[in-house]
């Protein structure tokens, strides 16, 4: 069951309490002084007075890939330049110490990077930006550069070292170039340079337009539409550590949308963890456009459905194995005005369709 983290950044003189409460089935309210106790959950304490630790607190996802989910705590007033602290998911419910954590044990601090940056004062999960299987994270700080604000993403690990982000190189943080908000955002890269960028989306339903370069996408929660052109897609086809292009659609039904003509998008050259949560994949683009892919991208498309949706118009093509799926005219759907051909893998047990847009032609791999 998935827990819950309640930050209280005015207590004990204002070092602040977070309280983890552990995942029920009843409907009892909780008290926060027995979660304190080390009932139905654990607390954090905060390190120093006027702190106020617990300002913002999120849940992190496995920070440390050890297989349990990490909490985030922000103490933006700690030590002038603000302070976040990564508390490592554990089986049991003693109390931590964000003192501890700051020395290395049970999880690991970022220092903020001037004074006033107040860094920590939002914090958030941020998935795997880096395709590295270990998931991210954001700390904003509202204070930084006279309050235009920065936020920054830093990237999972293992060990529990200190992050300065005033010593951290492009390698281990990046600013965010593009950040939405809970409204619907229109998020536009650089254009003619080809310049690797990071959007982060947020509730709302968003269009993040690439144009270009090693770019990441983090669509957030909302029905999202990431565009992407040649340039793009020959980032992502890249292998190596030093390759960060990423497209993450989150929640929602998310749309992949191609921008240009004579285009190929081949899921089969691309690792399964550099695309996932997308649901439709639009051809459209500016002229004739490709799309090849095999079962496991269907798969590996979204986790919320084994369905991929694909559209375009005509002159734009799919190539799939045709022989792992069998198809019947008679079962089109209509859905928002775009008929589809509905193609089910032929092991009904996957539960794994395609749908295409009929004005597409459909050929063999």
């Amino acid at each position: 069951m998935d827990d819950l983290i309640v930050g209280n950044s005015g207590d004990e003189i204002e070092s602040g309490k977070s309280y983890v409460v552990f995942g029920k089935t009843d409907t009892n309210t909780v008290s926060v002084s027995t979660v304190a106790q080390g009932t139905g959950g654990f607390i954090i304490n905060g390190e120093t007075k006027k702190d106020f630790s617990g300002y913002s607190v999120s849940s992190a996802g496995d920070v440390n890939g050890d297989g349990l989910d990490d909490l985030i705590v922000g103490a933006a007033y700690a030590a002038k330049s603000g302070k976040t602290y990564v508390v490592f998911g554990k089986t049991e419910n003693t109390a931590v110490n964000l003192g501890a954590i700051a020395s290395g044990t049970g999880g690991f601090v970022i220092n903020g990077e001037k004074e006033g940056d107040k860094s920590g004062f939002s914090v958030s999960a941020a998935g795997d930006v880096n395709g590295d299987g270990l998931d991210d994270l954001i700390v904003g700080a509202f204070g930084s550069d006279s309050f235009k604000g920065k936020s920054y993403v830093i990237f999972g690990k293992t060990n529990t070292n200190a992050i300065n982000l005033s010593q951290l190189g492009d390698d281990s943080k990046y600013t965010i170039d593009h950040q939405g908000d809970e409204n619907n955002n229109t998020l536009v890269g650089a254009t003619d340079t080809n310049k690797d960028e990071i959007f982060v989306a947020g509730a709302g339903n968003d269009t993040l337009t690439g144009n270009g370069g090693m770019d990441v996408f983090s669509a957030g929660t909302g029905n999202d539409t990431i565009i992407i052109n040649a340039s793009n897609i020959t980032e992502l086809e890249k292998i190596g550590a030093g390759n960060r292009a990423n497209i993450n659609g989150g929640g929602g039904i998310d749309t992949l949308k191609l921008d240009g003509s004579g285009l190929t998008l081949d899921f089969t050259k691309i690792s399964n963890n550099r695309i996932k949560d997308i649901e439709k994949i639009d051809l459209t683009g500016s002229g004739d456009n490709t799309l090849k892919l095999n079962l496991n991208d269907i798969l590996d498309a979204s986790t919320s459905t084994n369905i991929l949706k694909v559209l375009g118009n005509t002159g734009d093509k799919v190539n799939i194995d045709i022989t792992k799926f069998v198809t019947n005219s008679a079962n089109n759907i209509t859905e928002d005005s775009v008929t589809y051909k509905i193609y089910t893998h032929s092991n009904a047990e996957t539960n794994m369709a395609l749908w295409i847009d009929t004005d597409l032609s459909v050929a063999q791999i």
